[in-house]
């Protein structure tokens, strides 16, 4: 989201057609957003955050689908995140669909419906992979996400899917002759 609470333009999400993460933050809290981004693709996740459109796209569809197509959401509380209401009807759509997993990098006053939820503080967090709140966070998207698969064996499992469509599709046309 902007300042103007408009929501973030477009989406570019890195990684296969489903991400094991989606973050949601304000435009403004870009930085840490990266920085949280990047130590939990180091753990082996695929994340969508920072979306960019193309021209043309229309950014609720692209927002919307990668929403709805990762595993775990992730929100970024922050004294500008909490007034923005496209920040908090995409936590409201990770709620509803049980897979809200909220940080908190500033002491804000939360909105009334994620008062009740349990909410990561990251409020020190220098980007440490070994800082005892990320190591908490992490076992947190774990038991929503799945546990993440380190790069090395994503490619991997990626090569063991194509040989064996290649050898479904070899299998297919030998029985079709």
């Amino acid at each position: 989201s902007t300042s103007t609470n408009r929501p973030r333009p477009g989406a570019v999400k890195r990684g296969p057609s489903m991400s094991d993460i989606f973050i949601s933050y304000k435009r403004e809290e870009q930085a840490t957003a990266r920085k949280l981004a990047n130590a939990l693709e180091s753990e082996g996740w695929t994340v969508w955050w920072d979306p960019k459109l193309r021209a043309g796209e229309h950014f609720d569809n692209v927002i919307e689908k990668a929403l709805n197509e990762a595993k775990c959401f992730i929100v970024i509380w922050s004294q500008l995140s909490v007034n923005s209401e496209y920040v908090k009807a995409e936590a409201t759509e990770a709620s509803e669909q049980r897979k809200l997993v909220p940080i908190k990098i500033e002491n804000v006053n939360l909105p009334f419906r994620f008062k009740r939820v349990h909410t990561a503080s990251l409020l020190d967090w220098d980007g440490s992979k070994d800082a005892s709140e990320f190591r908490k966070l992490v076992e947190d998207i774990a038991e929503i996400a799945g546990p993440a698969v380190p790069e090395t064996k994503r490619k991997a499992n990626k090569e063991k899917g194509k040989s064996s469509t290649q050898q479904k599709t070899r299998v297919q046309r030998t029985v079709e002759k």
